[in-house]
């Protein structure tokens, strides 16, 4: 669910994405309501119109403070509403796209892989943070600046599997965001003053 700066609702419903307008009326932005066995990828590259757009199963919503823009994790990727009513790729590869050789610069966010994306959360400057978890050696923050770089900011891969007796994925001490231990991240904020907060669902912090 997220909030827009104009009092706009969007929410997630299946393999729809909704929205509640300032005078409580639903209307449906994406998606048909047909069932998600209808899911197609996004294009490798370029756009599509937004009624063109079949969603897999949206997991969460965040709002761009700079253009009011809304942006959407689906499918290990992160999508953007344009506010030209077309949806274009803001972060990930999608799966189709994966075998594709890409001369790309690596630190483009729209060329990284994405592992598991849980939840995104925008800061005050449009820097777009994007939590990743697979419950097992992955528990990272990565954040995406205005120019569209990705660069790593919290959490550091685990030697071993979290899921596993004996492989100790927290250490109380340790206070340096860049190589934490983090355990199953599930959800992600960022204060008006511009500070990061993290769910670490399996430790309990």
């Amino acid at each position: 669910m997220a909030v827009s700066a104009d009092g706009i609702l969007y929410f997630a419903d299946g393999t729809n994405i909704r929205m509640v307008d300032r005078d409580g009326i639903v209307n449906t932005i994406i998606g048909t309501h047909m069932h998600k066995s209808h899911w197609k990828s996004v294009p490798c590259e370029g756009t599509l119109k937004q009624d063109e757009v079949h969603l897999r199963w949206p997991t969460d919503l965040a709002i761009n403070p700079l253009d009011n823009s809304l942006h959407i994790i689906d499918d290990h990727i992160i999508l953007k509403l344009t506010s030209d009513s077309r949806i274009k790729v803001e972060a990930g590869r999608p799966i189709v796209c994966m075998g594709q050789a890409s001369s790309h610069d690596a630190e483009l966010a729209t060329h990284a892989t994405l592992v598991m994306p849980q939840a995104i959360a925008f800061g005050p400057a449009g820097d777009l943070y994007v939590a990743e978890s697979d419950s097992q050696r992955i528990n990272r923050v990565r954040v995406i600046d205005t120019s569209g770089r990705i660069k790593h900011f919290a959490g550091a891969e685990s030697k071993c599997n979290c899921l596993d007796r004996g492989c100790d994925c927290f250490e109380e001490d340790h206070y340096l965001a860049a190589t934490a231990k983090f355990n199953t991240i599930s959800s992600i904020a960022v204060t008006p003053d511009g500070i990061l907060h993290i769910g670490d669902q399996a430790n309990y912090r």
